[in-house]
């Protein structure tokens, strides 16, 4: 049920207040979620990576924005049609839940390391992590990684 789709750098996948019609399969590159706050300022509240799901099932509108930070490849689903799907197929319902749950343990150790680190700290955590996710060695064992966000989306 999933189509293959190339979202430029830029692109809203989906807009916060929407019908929530899709989720993906993120192939390659890198797309930023975010959530408006009261006072109408956008706050990133993740990164998505290659491999990794995006997505609200169950949720008739979308309460996030999710836009892609680099051309990125996508495999889409209509959210129905794999909310469906999922209820056919224990495999792929387990699959999301341990992903879900990871995800949720990741959020939980951010807030924890967050609150405890100073900015310098923060800003090196943030790195430290794209490295991880996104870092590539050169011949001479060099690291080097292309940072997707402006400092202040990193503040």
């Amino acid at each position: 049920i999933g189509r293959r789709r190339a979202v430029a750098a830029g692109q809203v996948l989906t807009w916060a207040g929407d019908d929530n019609v899709v989720c993906a399969n993120v192939v390659s590159g890198i797309l930023k979620v975010t959530a408006s706050t009261s006072d109408g300022r956008e706050q990133i509240v993740g990164l998505v990576f290659g491999g990794d799901f995006v997505g609200q099932l169950f949720e008739e509108t979308s309460s996030l924005t999710v836009t892609a930070l680099v051309d990125s490849d996508l495999c889409v689903y209509p959210r129905e049609r794999f909310e469906r799907v999922v209820a056919e197929v224990s495999a792929i319902e387990r699959t999301l839940l341990r992903r879900t749950v990871a995800s949720l343990n990741e959020a939980r150790e951010r807030m924890l390391t967050l609150g405890k680190r100073g900015a310098q700290e923060r800003v090196a955590g943030f790195l430290l992590d794209l490295v991880d996710r996104t870092g590539v060695r050169s011949a001479d064992g060099s690291l080097s990684i292309d940072v997707p966000v402006s400092r202040g989306d990193m503040a």
